[in-house]
């Protein structure tokens, strides 16, 4: 006999399929698969305090080298400060250098508005109560006048387009 033959007598003599020799029936699942709930907590057995680790010691070489270290940090930070409050100082004396620069200039130009201010009304008095010669004040009122009298462009020349030969009407 077969095996076959020994699970008909055997469905014969049930009546009915046994739900282990059916097919397995699969379900297609549609989306995300469901999250299984996993038991994260441990039994209170299994809570026991374990001795703290024993830190290493460090030998004496170890402790030199650590002091050593520091030491040269120290150093090295009070040199970045150092050089930084060079820096600061002489980025300080470049602005006052720039400022008095600014100044000078500024009373230069001062100055010299004040001396044309002074020529263009000794011109305009023509008093000689002056303490500036009227030969002087006479040539640079002269340049002054030649400078301010503007060259008059040359009009442009207009191109006239050539007449039509035909007139539509």
């Amino acid at each position: 006999m077969s095996n076959v033959e020994n699970i008909e007598e055997v469905v014969e003599s049930l009546g009915e399929v046994p739900e282990s020799l059916e097919a397995p029936k699969v379900k297609k699942s549609r989306g995300r698969p469901k999250a299984l709930l996993i038991d994260t907590t441990l039994p209170e057995e299994s809570v026991e305090e374990s001795p703290p680790k024993k830190k290493r010691v460090q030998s004496e070489a170890q402790k030199l080298n650590f002091i050593k270290a520091l030491e040269k940090r120290k150093a090295n930070i009070e040199l970045r400060k150092a050089a930084k409050l060079a820096a600061e100082e002489a980025k300080e004396q470049e602005q006052e250098v720039k400022k008095k620069e600014v100044e000078r200039k500024i009373v230069k130009k001062a100055i010299c508005i004040k001396k044309k201010q002074v020529l263009s009304e000794a011109a305009l008095d023509d008093v000689s109560d002056c303490d500036i010669p009227d030969e002087v004040v006479e040539k640079i009122v002269k340049r002054q006048r030649a400078k301010k009298v503007p060259v008059p462009k040359p009009p442009a020349v207009l191109v006239e387009s050539p007449k039509p030969k035909y007139n539509f009407v």
